[in-house]
């Protein structure tokens, strides 16, 4: 395989490079690398490639399209298994791109989103490794990480510098932890070491992500995320204002229907009470009058065979037989009991050491009273 013509910076002349990756004949050839070639050579050899075709630093027609090849050829050669079965067909004659110029012009298997993608993340793991960041390819890799940047503005966190810091302080905390242990303090070292791998591993983190949101495809979904959220977000609130504006609507309409209610409860308990009263009122003027009628009638009944002044003496007494003999003058009727009413005759009690009299008003039937002559 021939070497491709370089310009004067020692990169193959735009037009010649995307003429060499879309005339090879297999996957080996379209990034420039032999078949023997190591793990690290692969990724070597597609990053150069890569480079060289990538539509940000080519201006040839072709260029995407032969970035698109190249990305194809590391998806299978980036992959152990994938390139161990390709390796198997290629020496049988079966790979599909083995048959010449012809079919390896069909570079549709992938993308150019999904060859930007995969750009961007061998870029960020290249540079994870610090041997890489030296020499030719140290060039190529911050020429590489600098394609993988945003497209449209150019702007935007720098992969290498995150990666770069964040590996500068951790081999400072692991030479302050080999410090500490020579100085014999091992908790001191050993948590040193634990930071040290922390932040490095952070750092690797920062550097993939932030290339991969670099990505014009990345971005894309993030905006597109983004006012999707927003969208939901305006949804959302449409429909709690919704929700509150029905909630007061039948807040005040249970309101006005609850002081409704308890004007009828209040009208009907004053109807209530008015007829309480009206009836008692009846009752107990029907009541008097009966009891008036009765009193009258009972009056009219009562015997008037005793006229006042008429001597009587008490007889038959049950309850109060200690009255019995005793002599007395009706004073007339007592009109509650319907009974006479007599005034015992005075006597001398004997108990009394002053000798004085005593008088008491009785009220006795008239089958208990017998009459004496005056």
């Amino acid at each position: 395989m021939a070497p491709a013509a370089e310009d004067s910076g020692g990169n193959a002349r735009p037009a010649e490079a995307v003429a060499r990756v879309l005339k090879a004949a297999d996957h080996y050839e379209a990034i420039g690398a032999i078949p023997s070639a190591s793990a690290a050579e692969i990724r070597g050899c597609y990053l150069r490639t890569a480079v060289r075709v990538h539509p940000d630093k080519n201006d040839h027609p072709d260029a995407t399209k032969a970035f698109q090849r190249v990305a194809a050829a590391w998806a299978v050669l980036g992959d152990e298994g994938a390139r161990q079965r390709y390796d198997a067909e290629r020496e049988s004659g079966a790979a599909p791109d083995n048959s010449g110029p012809k079919r390896c012009g069909q570079t549709n298997s992938v993308s150019s989103e999904e060859a930007f993608a995969a750009f961007a993340f061998v870029v960020a793991a290249c540079s994870q490794t610090p041997h890489s960041m030296v020499g030719e390819l140290g060039e190529v890799l911050f020429c590489a990480e600098q394609l993988a940047r945003m497209r449209q503005t150019g702007e935007g966190p720098d992969a290498r510098a995150l990666l770069g810091g964040g590996f500068a302080l951790a081999s400072g905390l692991r030479a302050f932890g080999a410090a500490a242990d020579a100085a014999g303090l091992e908790n001191v070292g050993a948590a040193a070491e634990r930071a040290a791998g922390v932040l490095r591993c952070a750092s690797q983190v920062a550097a993939v992500g932030v290339a991969a949101a670099q990505i014009p495809a990345v971005q894309e979904a993030l905006e597109g995320g983004k006012s999707a959220a927003a969208e939901r977000a305006q949804q959302l609130g449409s429909a709690v204002d919704g929700a509150r504006g029905v909630v007061r609507e039948g807040a005040a309409g249970a309101a006005v229907q609850l002081g409704s209610a308890l004007t009828s409860v209040g009208a009907w308990a004053q109807r209530a009470r008015q007829a309480v009263a009206e009836a008692v009122s009846t009752d107990e003027t029907c009541e008097e009058a009966g009891a008036g009628a009765g009193a009258s009638e009972s009056l009219e009944d009562a015997p008037t065979s005793l006229p006042e002044g008429t001597l009587v003496r008490l007889t038959g007494l049950q309850g109060a037989a200690h009255l019995n003999g005793q002599v007395g003058e009706v004073l007339g009727i007592d009109a509650e009991t319907l009974r006479y009413r007599v005034l015992l005759q005075a006597q001398t009690d004997v108990d009394n050491e002053k000798g004085t009299e005593a008088c008491d008003i009785k009220r006795v039937k008239l089958e208990n009273l017998e009459l004496l002559p005056k």
